[in-house]
């Protein structure tokens, strides 16, 4: 309590230095290697159709609440959620600084991108047929399947320690 917002600041800092796609994907590697979760999860698995290769995966993510149908649904409880998350998100952006309109806009701005990440997430059952999950490519391929990303900055990105300040 204390601290207040201080370990954070070592990540606030390297969020504000994101300007592109390259930087995003930068820090995005850094996160993953200091076992914080964003935009997506990577993992190693044994390949579905070829159990004695292992294989790098990557899985969909990025989404604030536990599933895409909060984001999506019209049903009642769902929007209600929605509506506490937005409203959740706005008091964090609020404790770190933000004014209480800077805030409420800084929530609507995620719950947006959350959204849309929901809209090209695929829904519970897709997430259990193998078949439909199954998708190897190689680095070649995940380039032209993603044109926008520039996978090399993820891969490259250096291994700096410390990102996650221990108290």
């Amino acid at each position: 309590e204390k601290a207040g917002s201080k370990p954070l600041d070592r990540i606030l800092r390297k969020v504000r230095g994101v300007e592109d796609a390259a930087s995003l994907l930068a820090f995005t590697a850094e996160l993953h290697r200091s076992g914080l979760g964003a935009l997506f999860e990577v993992g190693v698995l044994p390949d579905f159709k070829n159990p004695d290769l292992n294989v790098a995966i990557l899985i969909q993510g990025g989404l604030g609440l536990p599933d895409r149908d909060y984001y999506l649904s019209d049903g009642e409880d769902q929007r209600a959620v929605l509506e506490a998350y937005r409203s959740h998100v706005a008091r964090m952006l609020a404790l770190l600084g933000d004014g209480d309109d800077r805030a409420v806009a800084g929530a609507a701005a995620v719950v947006d991108l959350e959204t849309r990440l929901a809209e090209a997430s695929r829904d519970r059952t897709a997430m259990r047929d193998l078949e439909k999950l199954y998708n190897r490519l190689d680095l070649k391929g995940l380039a032209e399947l993603t044109p926008g990303l520039p996978w090399g900055a993820y891969l490259e990105a250096p291994d700096r320690p410390g990102l996650v300040q221990s108290s």
